[in-house]
Formats: structure tokens, C-alpha cells, sequence
């Protein structure tokens, strides 16, 4: 049963929440084309074929729209950024993502809502903690949030903060060697902590699941 519990968070900056442009980086998906040219004679125009454009990216954002398309009330959709795998498609409303009994850490995670007026949130990494210091995410409904960090550089998420500007969001973390902790709520309007302990363990954040 989800239940509102002290906060594990070292240090847990001051709120600021800031609105958030996502960056190019989050999208690292690779043209293969490679730009090698196409076909001989390259640079006649003309003639070659064009290449398909590629799809659109499904995004967190896309997945609520749709989702509250179909329902109204609350809805949360996320997906994460696995290590050695790339982005994953989105889920909603307390579905998985991530990764379990894989060892593969989440290095970012990308959050939308409906229903609740907006979110706020920070990630925490497990070497540098607090990667943006105070400088926290903010999004309206139906817009992309994103936490974490997909470059190569930075360490795993070992967790998060969020808060909804509207009712209460309640995620469930699995981290490295502890498997999924306990539930929790935040109380309406405050912001709380999830993931792997700051103080002590210092874990890879391995699945997600999240709902408002």
C-alpha cells in the first residue's frame, strides 16, 4: 500500500523549479545514413533516391496526449534511457520501465503528465548527486520533462524528486541489490525523494514505475 515516508535525500536542494528546454543530447538516436554520399556522382542532384524520412520520436508527451485522449483524469507516461540499450518506448500509469535482473542502470528518464496541471523534478546521480544543483525541471501538462543525463560521462540516476502541481504522485523504484523498495506518495503539493538511499548506498536506478 503506497504510503507518504521520510525523505532519504542528502542534501536535497532547495526547490527552483525552471522550464525546462529539452536538450538535443537527450535524443541521441544515430542517422545511419552517414552521410556517405549516396549515390555515385554524389552532389549532381537529382536522380538518387531520397532517403524516407525517419519517424517521429514517441516521446513521454506523445503517450499522455493519447492517453488522455482516450480518459480523462490523471495520467503520468515515462520511458528511460538504459545503458547500452538506448531509449525505451513509453508506458503510462504504472507501468515498467527500465530494466530488472539486467545490472543495466538508468542513466535519464523522460516524464509527462496530464491532469495535474504540471510537474517538477530533479534527478540524482550516483557520483555526481545532484547534477543541476538547485536548478530543478518544470513542465506544464501534455510537455516533455526530462531528468538525468544520457551522456556517456555521467553516472546512473541513483533516484529523484518529484512533485505535481495538482494531487499527488506515487512512484516505485527498483535499485542495484535491493530489487523494488517500497512505494510512496508525495503529499499533495510537496515534493519527495525516490530511489536508491543518498546517504548510504549510493545505487543504480534500475526500473521505474510511476502513477498520479
Amino acid at each position: 500500500t503506497p504510503e507518504t515516508l521520510p525523505s532519504s535525500a542528502e542534501s536535497a536542494p532547495v526547490e527552483q523549479p525552471q522550464v525546462q528546454q529539452p536538450p538535443a543530447t537527450q535524443e541521441p538516436e544515430k542517422d545511419n545514413g552517414g552521410g556517405d554520399g549516396g549515390d555515385k556522382g554524389g552532389g549532381g542532384g537529382g536522380g538518387g533516391e531520397s532517403k524516407k524520412p525517419k519517424p517521429p520520436v514517441r516521446t513521454a508527451a506523445t503517450a499522455v496526449k493519447e492517453v488522455a485522449a482516450r480518459s480523462e483524469g490523471r495520467h503520468i507516461c515515462y520511458r528511460a534511457y538504459v545503458a547500452d540499450q538506448g531509449w525505451q518506448a513509453p508506458v503510462c500509469d504504472g507501468a515498467e520501465a527500465g530494466t530488472v535482473g539486467k545490472n543495466l542502470p538508468i542513466k535519464a528518464l523522460n516524464i509527462a503528465v496530464s491532469g495535474t496541471k504540471g510537474v517538477t523534478g530533479n534527478g540524482a546521480h550516483v557520483v555526481e548527486a545532484w547534477l543541476n544543483g538547485s536548478k530543478w525541471e518544470s513542465v506544464p501538462d501534455q510537455t516533455d520533462m526530462y531528468l538525468g543525463s544520457t551522456k556517456e560521462a555521467v553516472s546512473p540516476m541513483e533516484g529523484f524528486t518529484l512533485k505535481t502541481v495538482e494531487g499527488t504522485v506515487c512512484p516505485n523504484t527498483h535499485v542495484k541489490d535491493k530489487g523494488w523498495l517500497k512505494q510512496g506518495c508525495t503529499e499533495p503539493g510537496d515534493w519527495r525523494y525516490f530511489g536508491s538511499n543518498m546517504e548510504n548506498d549510493r545505487l543504480q536506478l534500475e526500473a521505474v514505475r510511476i502513477t498520479v
